[in-house]
């Protein structure tokens, strides 16, 4: 996976990753900044133009040999016209912007991170048709998701490890044997920010049909599809270092929440003054759900192969969503598919009948899993309320846009 292999320990890199998510957000153009020109689309991590990249991947190489058209170097100055008639002042000017982001740009460095976020959403009708009539991924879909998910996995621990300035051997993290602390505000707005930058990529390398999606439709899937993930993968991974009572949970991949500490989760809250009145609320709720999800975890104890179908199933899960006909045939086609994944799995493990009671029970978990997931955005709308969320709040403002 891409952005999930090349910017877990480049904080700047993440960040302009994440920026041009927020671009897409918005749908709002923005500034190339290297012509000057309003885009609509944000490539390799940062905000520039097609045409600017277009002409640095073509030209990036011949740097050395190229001579300035004016020659003072003076042309990168000018983002009205002169850039454009120098090819080697836009190369310049073009490193610069990357190298300000935290991009390597020596001869000796990879091929830079391309990443396009086209925030155009009049896709032409090839695209979708190509979507709708391209075939699924096959009975090796689970291998795929497993691979992703932890590739994305990877990426979620070691880039907020980073983010807190904590460097980890690769085999420790790999063992998840660091330390979690207790989560706040402030870590779990940056582990949700970390999520949706790795979701977008881990949706990419998934489902090909993703990549072909309007930016409506992909922006759709992934509000629809993080917080439902994150309880689903906190839970299981919780099951797995806590154990069966796991009075911990995870706040972020590398952060837990306890009752001991959910005062000082809001202490850097925007408004500090709401942190006893949201901390009830959030025991209130602990209370009310926590030991169902511990029940539920224990009662189904879901394998691998059982959870990666049920995060699988869960992305194409949108029942009461206005959706496109392509969406929603792409839906039934991979639901259909993971069913049929688990369906050959039991034929050669427990049987037909009793794999057809345990997918009826794995279905029974996902939707349980989305009646707490609503609950939690429940509670994003109280805590904004409240003052305890504002509107940058990461986790609010996704379900708001």
């Amino acid at each position: 996976m891409n952005i999930l292999g090349r910017c877990t320990t480049n904080v700047p890199v993440l960040n302009y990753l994440f920026s041009t998510i927020l671009v897409n957000m918005k749908l709002m153009k923005v500034d190339c900044l290297v012509c000057g020109k309003p885009t609509s689309a944000t490539h390799m991590g940062m905000d520039a133009c097609r045409a600017c990249t277009v002409f640095y991947k073509r030209n990036h190489r011949k740097r050395d040999k190229l001579k300035c058209g004016y020659g003072k170097r003076v042309c990168m100055d000018d983002t009205r016209s002169n850039v454009f008639n120098c090819r080697k002042c836009r190369i310049a000017r073009f490193e610069m912007v990357m190298r300000s982001g935290g991009i390597d740009t020596s001869p000796s460095s990879s091929p830079p991170l391309l990443l396009e976020n086209n925030n155009n959403n009049n896709n032409n009708d090839n695209n979708n048709n190509r979507s709708a009539k391209s075939s699924s991924n096959g009975p090796l879909i689970l291998e795929k998701i497993r691979a992703n998910h932890q590739a994305l996995s990877s990426f979620r621990r070691t880039s907020e490890l980073t983010l807190r300035g904590i460097e980890i051997d690769p085999a420790d993290a790999s063992d998840e044997q660091y330390e979690l602390i207790p989560s706040s505000y402030r870590l779990m707005n940056e582990g949700m920010k970390v999520l949706v930058v790795g979701l977008f990529e881990f949706a990419s390398s998934t489902f090909a049909e993703f990549r072909t999606l309007q930016n409506a439709e992909k922006w759709l899937l992934i509000r629809n599809y993080h917080r439902c993930f994150f309880c689903m993968d906190a839970a299981l991974r919780s099951l797995r270092r806590f154990g069966k009572r796991f009075d911990n949970l995870y706040g972020s991949y590398t952060t837990k929440i306890s009752l001991d500490t959910i005062d000082d989760f809001f202490a850097d809250c925007p408004d500090p003054s709401t942190v006893p009145a949201a901390a009830k609320a959030f025991r209130s709720r602990w209370h009310a759900n926590v030991p169902k999800l511990r029940a539920l975890i224990r009662k189904v104890n879901p394998t691998d192969d059982e959870f990666l179908a049920i995060i699988g199933l869960a992305f194409w899960s949108f029942e009461g969503l206005q959706t496109s006909d392509n969406l929603e045939e792409l839906g039934v086609r991979y639901r259909a598919e993971f069913t049929t994944a688990l369906s050959d799995h039991y034929r050669a493990t427990i049987g037909v009948e009793k794999g057809a009671i345990r997918i009826g029970v794995l279905l029974c978990m996902q939707q349980l899993f989305k009646i707490a997931e609503m609950e939690l955005k429940s509670d994003y709308e109280i805590y904004h309320i409240m003052g305890a969320f504002d509107d940058e709040t990461l986790t609010y403002r996704l379900q708001v846009l």
